[in-house]
């Protein structure tokens, strides 16, 4: 490579360590700022409540959490396995939710409040911690509903041990973003679920997990559903099909365990024990 572009790429990554460093402190500010001057549309999508799930989820994981007999075998027989092992969709949100959640975005969108990317590949989104999402609506989620789910469908990637999440909604749209290169995720597990739009198109397609051996051909369809979630594997890799026409948002959850991250990086996969400082 001629020295000039190495120069650039060197350039780069010094921009994108700062950019790194102060992320934290500039969305802490982007929240508080959101916090005093912004007026929600719909409070109520703010707190979680069981009108907002699919009866038969919060039935399957009340006799999970009570340790009812076949409660198990309930959740199989509940989630739909999809294309290769682990990907598994399922009714999780009511429309009439989705149809709430979906306004309360678009007013913020459409608000001088200060926004900023979801995460380095999608453009378009809102990060949902700096709106107020977390403590009342999602932190619930992941606790009352998703681990109870996790810890029997994915033992083996951290699913009894999910503690915090990182959580947005990506926006896709002709003029904006319209898909998303294949990648995995920075979680244990991921939950995607579409909240609304009219759209054509934008499936996603499934691939190997990133520890697979051999070569990495193949691709399953899973297509979007409003109101369907779609639980897997973080190191499943996949991407987003260009949508045809429409727009289409989905709400992101990056499920995460602090035990499993102390012990193993999650971009690696080297164990504490081979980490060098």
């Amino acid at each position: 490579m001629p020295y000039h572009k190495v120069e650039h790429v060197l350039q780069r990554l010094e921009e994108e360590r700062e950019r790194r460093k102060q992320v934290n402190s500039r969305s802490q500010k982007r929240k508080e700022y959101i916090a005093k001057h912004y007026q929600p549309m719909h409070r109520t999508v703010y707190q979680l409540k069981p009108e907002f799930l699919h009866p038969k989820l919060r039935q399957v994981c009340h006799e999970l959490r009570n340790h009812k007999p076949e409660a198990e075998k309930e959740l199989r027989a509940f989630v739909q396995e999809k294309g290769p092992s682990g990907i598994y969709r399922f009714p999780l949100f009511e429309e009439s939710f989705c149809k709430l959640l979906h306004e309360e975005v678009a007013h913020f969108n459409q608000s001088t409040m200060p926004k900023a990317r979801p995460n380095s590949m999608n453009h378009y989104g809102i990060l949902l911690e700096e709106l107020g999402f977390y403590p009342g609506l999602l932190d619930p989620l992941l606790k009352e509903y998703l681990l109870t789910m996790t810890r029997v469908l994915f033992p083996d990637a951290a699913g009894e041990s999910l503690d915090h999440h990182r959580s947005f909604i990506v926006e896709y749209q002709m003029d904006k973003d319209r898909e998303l290169a294949y990648h995995y995720d920075d979680a244990e597990v991921t939950l995607n679920v579409c909240i609304g739009g009219n759209f054509e198109g934008g499936e996603l397609l499934f691939g190997k997990v990133k520890s697979s051996k051999g070569p990495d051909l193949e691709r399953y369809p899973v297509a979007h559903q409003v109101g369907m979630g779609l639980l897997h594997r973080g190191t499943h890799r996949h991407q987003a099909l260009p949508i045809e026409s429409g727009e289409r948002y989905n709400l992101i959850m990056w499920c995460r365990s602090s035990e499993f991250r102390y012990n193993e990086c999650p971009h690696c996969g080297r164990r504490k024990e081979q980490q060098t400082l």
